[in-house]
């Protein structure tokens, strides 16, 4: 069955002088038989109008995958006969894109709503949202409730962060806490969103953390080689042990010719031993064959990062 879908003129943030489209065509819409493989989009009682949007999955899965401007410039070539810009495409995709998931003002606007529903829907979730000097988002905190108990209560006392940096006109950062199960399976524990990573703004984040998992005992965190997190990890949870993560480590040790790349095991040997001989033996090598990497290292610091010099409080994995 057609599902109606009605969309107001002002969701399109389309201008006003902008005499290429007609509101009344458009406002108005339905799914055409929408399946797992197919979405088709269709004008809802205009017979004349021949507007319509379809998306089809990739490769038969569930997956769908938006049209980037250059195809959607070569199907209008091809059915219409029309040559447009790749302005005019991208401007034609933001218009689809704001009819089907709105504007940011109005997502903004949403988020307290999202928030209440959230712990309606989750009892003992917390959430909280921080507004600047002029009652702006400045901050947002979640913590689902099935994640904290999962963490206090069965998990190693572990937690790895990081921060993505999101798209859009407002753009903004998002951080992420994550822990371990017994698995080794990665279980979200904690999601932020603050307009720029800096210090001030991971101290939030994590005063916020503490107030609902309190002042663990050998509890270690894992992370990049921020300042910024670096400095809110001490002030927050200034007991706590702050571990590098590899990935990221190996990557600072700027080992450019092919040559030296080959003998990067070296540093994933030292990682990964028990013993605190074979960490030796192997620091050795690396002293012999990359100097400059091993003093680095050094340098970093051999508990930040080294299995044999970790704390027994966890296991690296």
């Amino acid at each position: 069955m057609d599902e109606d879908v009605s969309v107001a003129p002002e969701t399109l943030n389309i201008p006003e002088d902008d005499d290429n489209f007609d509101y009344e065509e458009i406002k108005s819409m339905k799914v055409k038989k929408p399946s797992k493989h197919r979405y088709e989009v269709v004008c809802h009682s205009n017979s004349d109008c021949d507007w319509h949007l379809m998306v089809v999955s990739i490769d038969g899965t569930s997956m769908f995958q938006e049209s980037v401007p250059c195809e959607i410039m070569e199907d209008v070539n091809q059915r219409f006969n029309i040559s447009i810009s790749y302005h005019q495409a991208w401007r034609a995709k933001m218009y689809v894109l704001q009819l089907l998931r709105g504007t940011p003002e109005s997502l903004f606007n949403l988020l307290p709503i999202y928030c209440h529903n959230l712990k309606l829907a989750n009892s003992g979730t917390v959430t909280e949202i921080a507004l600047d000097g002029l009652g702006r988002f400045d901050m947002l905190f979640v913590a689902l409730s099935c994640s904290i108990r999962s963490f206090l209560g069965h998990m190693r006392p572990l937690l790895i962060m990081d921060s993505v940096h999101l798209k859009g006109p407002y753009v903004g950062t998002m951080f992420l806490a994550v822990g371990m199960d017994g698995n080794n399976g990665i279980v979200p524990i904690t999601i932020g969103v603050e307009k720029i990573e800096s210090g001030p703004s991971w101290t939030w984040f994590l005063r916020k953390l503490r107030q609902y998992i309190g002042d663990m005992p050998n509890l270690t965190f894992i992370t990049d080689r921020a300042a910024s997190i670096d400095l809110a990890i001490q002030t927050v949870f200034s007991s706590a042990h702050h571990g590098l993560c590899c990935p990221h480590l190996i990557q600072n040790l700027r080992l450019n010719s092919t040559k030296e790349k080959s003998k990067r095991w070296m540093f994933w040997e030292a990682c990964k031993v028990y013993r605190l001989s074979d960490f030796e033996a192997t620091m050795d090598l690396m002293w012999q064959s990359l100097p400059i990497a091993a003093q680095f290292l050094e340098e970093v610091g051999y508990a930040r990062w080294a299995r044999s010099h970790f704390l027994d409080c966890v296991t690296v994995q």
